[in-house]
């Protein structure tokens, strides 16, 4: 059991690690950044919308009595973002989302119950 504990707070502390990033260039990263959204479909100032989702999910997850909403949130965060590359036409670049989207599961298996 002591090493599904350490496992499980290695990979929420990446996933912190990813959302904070992630944050920190929507927010404040360079202008290509926009241009991505604009070409998405989305508003240039959705960039903002996204950087703030991601920095609640960062704080989300940086609780243990809310990291089940910080899981969800941020999945539903992530599967956005497979599905806006998918429907673009950018597969390739949709592989970290899908590999975040994976780590998600795995977290949330670490805190169901066994059975």
């Amino acid at each position: 059991m002591k090493k599904t504990i350490a496992w499980s707070r290695l990979l929420n502390l990446a996933l912190i690690a990813f959302f904070l990033l992630g944050a920190f260039m929507n927010l404040f990263g360079p202008a290509s950044i926009a241009q991505d959204f604009a070409k998405w479909g989305y508003p240039a100032s959705f960039r903002y919308v996204t950087g703030g989702l991601e920095l609640v999910v960062a704080g989300l997850l940086s609780v243990r009595r809310y990291q089940m909403l910080g899981i969800f949130l941020g999945g539903t965060v992530m599967l956005s973002a497979l599905l806006t590359l998918i429907v673009n036409g950018e597969g390739l670049h949709a592989a970290a989302p899908a590999v975040v989207l994976l780590a998600f599961y795995l977290l949330l298996k670490t805190r169901s119950p066994k059975r």
